[in-house]
């Protein structure tokens, strides 16, 4: 009997427990789907997966509807399955956070527990087999960054099959029963991207609901430069431009070409300047010398040659007073 209620004890402590786990795990993933920042952080992936799909030769859609794939969740807005940015993912369902820092906060809590297969972003990159790609977490993150390196690793896999549809297939899994399946799955987003308009409630949910006109000011105050902000932008702006230029090297042959010639014209031009500093040196160090031996002994070339002269006048004076002594 003892036992009996025992048991049920630890029955009831572990269904509160597992209550208290499931209720965490679905505020974790309350992230809002309408509203102006739902909407923001919708068009984050959209905007990066249109950007890339423009700088790279993916055809036009695909990206974004692998992120739909990866990273979609229900939008009630717009009644259709949009990539979410700050989605985490290890080993099961994806967990959808409402902001940046969440969803790093929970990769981190992940890796301290020793967890290594964590997808993140748009994309899903899995940080186990590509993190070392980025410079840090962050960065994986970022919604640009993130769909950057999925257009680089989808490219690779096209000229590995041949074929846009099975690099997609690819992109998840090469066990073929989940290719097959993701493909599929790919295939039907695709289909939908084509069709699809943002709604018009999302769209004025960017701006002010209700216009308003602003009184007239009675006097001007000036805004102070937000210093640490511009440079953050500047700096992501850098990031995002070399990203850019790199993707183009690498998917461009025409370009790569060129940035190997430039390379080896570059290298040339080093070491003839190198072979100029040799020679430049070699003689600045046989002047030097030049110096320290007439320094030792005591005169210089110039002085010496008028020593000799001097002395071979003196000889040839003394020479000419004694012949005609002897003739006489």
């Amino acid at each position: 009997m003892i036992k009996s209620r025992e048991m049920r004890s630890w029955y009831v402590l572990f269904g509160a427990a597992a209550m208290m786990l499931i209720g965490a795990a679905a505020a974790l993933a309350s992230a809002p789907t309408t509203g102006p920042k739902a909407a923001q952080a919708f068009a984050k992936c959209e905007r990066a997966t249109a950007r890339w799909e423009r700088i790279s030769s993916i055809p036009s859609g695909l990206l974004r509807a692998i992120s739909m794939a990866e990273s979609g969740r229900w939008s009630q807005s717009d009644k259709i399955v949009r990539a979410w940015p700050w989605t985490v993912t290890s080993g099961g369902p994806g967990t959808y956070f409402p902001t940046k820092q969440a969803a790093l906060a929970e990769v981190r809590r992940l890796q301290a527990n020793g967890v290594k297969n964590i997808d993140v972003g748009c994309m899903q990159v899995n940080l186990h087999f590509h993190g070392k790609h980025f410079n840090s977490i962050e960065d994986a993150m970022d919604p640009d960054i993130n769909a950057a390196y999925a257009v680089k690793f989808l490219s690779k896999l096209q000229e590995e099959t041949g074929s846009w549809s099975q690099a997609a297939g690819f992109y998840h899994s090469r066990t073929p029963s989940r290719t097959a399946h993701y493909r599929g799955k790919v295939e039907k987003f695709w289909a939908q991207v084509g069709n699809f308009q943002p709604a018009n409630t999302q769209i004025a949910s960017l701006q002010t609901a209700v216009p308003v006109t602003p009184p007239v000011p009675t006097h001007v105050t000036i805004t102070p430069i937000d210093r640490s902000r511009t440079a953050a932008l500047n700096a992501r702006f850098k990031t995002l431009k070399t990203a850019a230029r790199k993707l183009r090297e690498d998917l461009d042959p025409a370009a790569k070409r060129q940035n190997q010639l430039s390379a080896w014209k570059n290298a040339r031009g080093r070491v003839s300047s190198l072979q100029h500093l040799m020679a430049k040196r070699k003689a600045e160090l046989k002047k030097r010398r030049k110096l320290e031996l007439e320094r030792a002994f005591g005169s210089s070339r110039d002085e010496r040659f008028k020593e000799n002269r001097m002395r071979q006048i003196a000889a040839w004076r003394k020479r000419a007073t004694e012949e005609p002594a002897l003739n006489n």
